[in-house]
């Protein structure tokens, strides 16, 4: 009877875990989508390669990053506008192009996000709720954060999204509008051929002197 007891508790501890994972809002959008990795040539012209990614039907938005989408990757040595001295904040940090958050379908909750016609890279950052809580910090947009003595304009604020596995604690998150670029994101549409779209997206691909290694998001 114990046993019994215990399978059946575990199972519905099990099950109320798949509802969590299959109903958690993530805070972005990874359905159709996927990551490409930029190697050889892509890595060398990104641009040129996500403007040709671009004029595929089917194809909605791509856009570059250089930390990978769902690593843990924490950096120290940020500092900000009032920190206080004995204050210590890791960040996950993703340097991400122009269109990322149109691209994931990251929210902005506050402020904006990157601007290609108006700023320059490594000059401004978007910063999540939890990052802006362990700051401590009131009033965020337009204050500055430096990393490495490079400062940046805090220009947004999103919510607290699922960069990290979906279990793990929300954890302080930056993201840099960078020209570094390592893996190449792509958001298709909803409602075309998948197997169409990744058959132009393979051709497109071809054109480029590259291992070409595709992921799901």
């Amino acid at each position: 009877l114990f046993i019994s007891v215990f399978l059946i508790v575990l199972v519905l501890v099990f099950n109320r875990q798949i509802d969590f994972l299959l109903t958690k809002d993530l805070g972005h959008n990874n359905a159709n989508a996927l990551v490409i990795e930029a190697s050889g040539e892509i890595g060398e012209n990104p641009d040129i390669y996500i403007s040709r990614l671009k004029n595929i039907t089917g194809v909605a938005n791509a856009t570059t990053i250089y930390d990978g989408f769902y690593n843990q990757s924490l950096y120290k040595g940020f500092t900000w506008d009032d920190k206080p001295a004995e204050k210590s904040v890791y960040f996950n940090m993703r340097r991400v192009g122009d269109d990322f958050f149109e691209t994931t379908q990251i929210k902005i909750h506050e402020g904006r996000g990157f601007d290609k016609g108006i700023d320059k890279k490594w000059t401004k950052a978007v910063l999540n709720q939890e990052a802006i809580n362990k700051m401590g910090m009131k009033d965020p947009i337009g204050k500055t954060i430096s990393y490495k003595d490079k400062p940046l304009q805090i220009i947004g604020i999103v919510k607290d999204v699922h960069l990290i596995p979906v279990l793990s604690n929300i954890e302080p998150l930056i993201f840099i509008n960078s020209e570094e670029v390592n893996s190449i994101v792509v958001k298709m549409n909803d409602q075309t051929s998948s197997e169409r779209v990744l058959s132009e997206i393979a051709k497109v691909s071809s054109s480029f002197t590259i291992p070409i290694i595709c992921n799901g998001l």
